[in-house]
C-alpha cells in the first residue's frame, strides 16, 4: 500500500523534444525617458556627426592666390513682401489710410520713435522725406504741403505694440513640443541657405539673409540718419559659384524674379554681395567665423603681427630717426607713426562729412582734438573714432613727440589738420617699406597681444591664489580689460547692468546670511544647553528675514557644519569676483580684442599652463572661431 501511494504522488515526468521547444526570449528592463541612457536610446544621428574635420592648417598653405576649386550654395534668403494693415493715420482730425508703401514707412518711424533717434531732427527730417517720396502726387499730404508734428503716427503705434504683444504672449504660451517642432520647421526652411559646399566640404555661412528694409540709423550723428533703405530684390545680388555648380533657384516667392549676374572668380571668397541703397557700399556675403577661410586669414593675420615682433626694435628706430629730421613731412610721418605704435590708433581715411559721421584717426586729426600739459608733459586726445565712439585719452608721451606735435599745431586754426603734410596713402607707403604688408592694425594686433602677454606673465601664487580657478580668470579679465583700454573698445553700459548687479548682491546677501546662521550653530554647539533646547536664529539682516531658508537642519553635526562654513566662503568669494568684475568692465567691450586683435593662443597656452578650463574664457562662438589654436602649447610665446 505504502509503495503504490509513493507512486501515485511521485511526479509524471514529460518527455519533450528539445527541438520543438520553443526559447523563452530574456525580458528588457524597461528604461525612464528621462535617465541618461533613455536618451542614449531615443538619440538621433544628425549630419554633423559624420561631417569630415576640416583640419586646414595641417595642410600646405596655398600660394598660387586660389582661395577655393569648388563653391556651390543656394543664394540669400529675401525679406518677405509687406502686407498691408490699413490702420490710418490722423492728419487734421482726419483719419487717413496710407499707401501700402508709405504705410510701411509709417510702421518703420513706429517701431524707431521709442529709441533715441526719435528725438533727432535729421533722422525725423530725413524720414518725413522719404515717407512723401512713397505717396502719389495727388495725395492730400503733399498737396497741402504737410508738416511731420501735424500728422499723428499713433493709432499704427498702437497697433504694432498690440501685434507684438500678442506673439510674446503666444510665443510665452506655447509648450516644449510646440517650440521644437517651430525650431524645426525654421530649420528646414533656413538650413540649405545657412550652408554652402566649399571644396567639397560643408562650411556655415555667416549670414544668409538680405538686410531688411527699414530706416537707416548709423553710428553716431550719422548726416543720413531716418533715410529709407529699401527692400532688396534679386535683382540687386551677383553670386559667386563654381561653373559646373548649378545656379541656386529663387523661391517661390519670388517668380518672375532672377540673379542680377553669376561670377566664377575662385581668387575671392565672397559668395554673393548687393549695394546698400543708402551708402551705396557693397554688402558681402562670406562664410562663418568658424570656416577654413576665415580661420586661415586669422592665423595669417597674428602670424603677420608676430613678424612685426621680431622686427619692432629696428622699426621704432627708422621712425624716430624721421621725427628728428629737418624735414617736415618726414617729421611728420615719424610721429604719426609713434602715435599708430604706441596709442595702437587707427590710420583715419578722409571722409565726406555730408555723407559719413565725422570720424577721425591719426591722419585726420585736427588741432582741436588735441590739448597739451606741459608742465606734465602730456596730451589729451578727445575724438571721435570708429563707429562714432569718443576716444578720450590723457597720456604722457615722449618728449620728442610731445615737441613735434606741438610744433604741427603751432598757429593752426582749431580745424586745421594736425598731419597737413602726410596723407593715408603716403603713412601706408612707408608702414609697407618697413616691413612688406604692414599697417596700422598690424600694429594694434601686435600691442594687443603683446600687452595681453606680458600681463599673463605676471600671474604667480605671490599675486593669485592659483588653486581657485575664479581668481585666475579674473586676473585673465583684468589683463583683457587692460588691452580693451588701450584699443578703446568702449560701449555704453547695458540696459540690464543695474538688474543683474542687484540679482548678484542679492545672492551675496543670501550666501552671507547663511553663513551667519552656521557660524551662530556652531557657537550654540558649543554652549551646553537642555535636552530638548531647539537652536533659533536671529536675523543679522531685515531684507533677509521674509525670503530666507534655513541651511540648519535637525542634528546637523560639527562637522558637517565646518564644511558647510567652507563652502559657503568659497562660494561668496567667488561671488564677489563676479560683483567686481561685471562692475569693472561695464563699459569695456572686452570681446572684440578677444575676436579680433589677440592672439587666441596666447589665452589657451594661459589656460593650459594653470589648468583652468577654455570655456571659462572662450565662448562655444570663440572656440568655433580659432579651433587651429586650441592645440597650442602651454609654452607658447607670442
Amino acid at each position: 500500500m505504502k509503495e503504490e501511494k509513493l507512486e501515485k504522488e511521485k511526479p509524471k515526468t514529460e518527455i519533450v523534444n528539445l527541438n520543438q521547444r520553443k526559447r523563452k526570449e530574456p525580458s528588457k528592463p524597461s528604461l525612464p525617458a528621462s535617465s541618461k541612457v533613455g536618451q542614449m536610446l531615443k538619440f538621433s544621428p544628425t549630419v554633423d556627426l559624420f561631417e569630415p574635420i576640416n583640419c586646414w592648417w595641417e595642410k600646405e598653405l596655398n600660394k598660387n592666390g586660389q582661395q577655393w576649386s569648388y563653391l556651390e550654395h543656394h543664394g540669400l534668403m529675401f525679406t518677405t513682401s509687406y502686407k498691408p494693415h490699413n490702420i490710418p493715420i490722423n492728419y487734421k482730425n482726419k483719419e487717413i489710410v496710407l499707401p501700402p508703401a508709405a504705410e510701411e514707412v509709417s510702421n518703420f518711424w513706429c517701431s524707431a520713435s521709442t529709441s533715441a533717434y526719435g528725438t533727432k531732427e535729421k533722422f525725423i527730417k530725413n524720414f518725413w522725406s522719404a515717407l512723401l517720396c512713397k505717396l502719389p502726387s495727388d495725395h492730400i499730404l503733399k498737396k497741402e504741403g504737410a508738416e511731420f508734428h501735424q500728422v499723428d503716427f499713433s493709432n499704427i503705434k498702437t497697433h504694432l505694440d498690440e501685434l507684438t504683444r500678442a506673439a510674446q504672449e503666444k510665443r510665452k504660451a506655447m509648450t516644449k513640443e510646440e517650440r521644437e517642432k517651430a525650431k524645426r520647421e525654421r530649420e528646414q526652411e533656413e538650413g540649405p541657405f545657412s550652408y554652402a559646399l566649399f571644396d567639397w566640404l560643408r562650411e556655415k555661412n555667416g549670414t544668409y539673409k538680405t538686410e531688411p528694409p527699414g530706416l537707416f540709423r548709423g553710428r553716431g550723428e550719422h548726416p543720413k540718419m531716418g533715410l529709407l533703405k529699401r527692400r532688396i530684390f534679386p535683382e540687386d545680388v551677383v553670386l559667386n559659384c563654381h561653373e559646373d555648380a548649378p545656379v541656386p533657384r529663387l523661391h517661390p516667392d519670388m517668380q518672375g524674379h532672377a540673379w542680377k549676374d553669376v561670377y566664377f572668380d575662385p581668387t575671392v571668397s565672397w559668395l554673393c554681395y548687393y549695394r546698400d541703397s543708402v551708402n551705396s557700399q557693397c554688402k558681402y556675403t562670406f562664410l562663418g567665423a568658424g570656416s577654413s577661410v576665415k580661420g586661415l586669414k586669422d592665423y595669417l593675420k597674428y602670424e603677420k603681427a608676430r613678424r612685426l615682433g621680431t622686427r619692432i626694435n629696428i622699426i621704432r628706430k627708422d621712425y624716430r630717426a624721421k621725427m628728428q629730421a629737418d624735414n617736415i613731412v618726414d617729421k611728420q610721418l615719424g610721429t604719426a607713426t609713434y602715435m599708430l605704435d604706441i596709442l595702437a590708433l587707427r590710420v583715419g581715411n578722409e571722409k565726406d562729412s555730408d555723407e559719413e559721421a565725422d570720424t577721425v584717426g591719426c591722419c585726420s586729426l585736427r588741432k582741436e582734438h588735441i590739448t597739451f600739459n606741459k608742465k606734465a608733459s602730456t596730451i589729451t586726445l578727445d575724438f571721435l573714432g570708429k563707429d562714432s565712439i569718443r576716444y578720450l585719452n590723457t597720456v604722457k608721451v615722449d618728449s620728442l613727440a610731445f615737441r613735434n606735435l606741438s610744433l604741427f599745431c603751432d598757429k593752426k586754426s582749431a580745424s586745421a589738420d594736425i598731419f597737413d603734410r602726410i596723407s593715408t596713402g603716403v603713412l601706408n607707403r612707408y608702414l609697407r617699406d618697413l616691413m612688406p604688408s604692414l599697417s596700422a592694425k598690424v600694429f594694434r594686433t601686435y600691442n594687443a597681444s603683446i600687452t595681453l602677454q606680458n600681463e599673463l606673465d605676471k600671474l604667480d601664487a605671490s599675486v593669485v591664489d592659483i588653486s581657485s580657478p575664479d581668481s585666475i580668470k579674473q586676473f585673465y579679465d583684468c589683463a583683457n580689460r587692460t588691452v580693451a583700454i588701450l584699443c578703446n573698445h568702449q560701449r555704453s553700459i547695458p540696459k540690464q547692468h543695474e538688474v543683474s548687479m542687484d540679482k548678484l548682491k542679492e545672492q551675496l546677501a543670501k550666501t552671507t546670511e547663511a553663513m551667519n546662521e552656521l557660524q551662530c550653530y556652531n557657537e550654540w554647539l558649543q554652549k551646553p544647553h537642555e535636552k530638548n533646547e531647539v537652536f533659533r536664529y536671529h536675523h543679522k539682516s531685515e531684507n533677509q528675514e521674509e525670503n530666507f531658508t534655513s541651511v540648519v537642519k535637525a542634528g546637523l553635526k560639527k562637522d558637517a557644519v565646518q564644511r558647510k562654513i567652507a563652502q559657503l566662503t568659497n562660494k561668496k568669494k567667488s561671488q564677489l569676483l563676479r560683483i567686481n568684475m561685471k562692475d569693472a568692465n561695464k563699459t569695456v567691450a572686452s570681446s572684440t580684442s578677444k575676436q579680433h586683435y589677440m592672439d587666441p593662443r596666447i589665452s589657451v597656452s594661459f589656460c593650459k599652463k594653470w589648468e583652468l578650463p577654455v570655456e571659462k574664457i572662450f565662448n562655444t562662438t570663440l572656440r568655433k572661431k580659432f579651433p587651429w589654436a586650441m592645440y597650442a602649447r602651454c609654452d607658447f610665446v607670442f
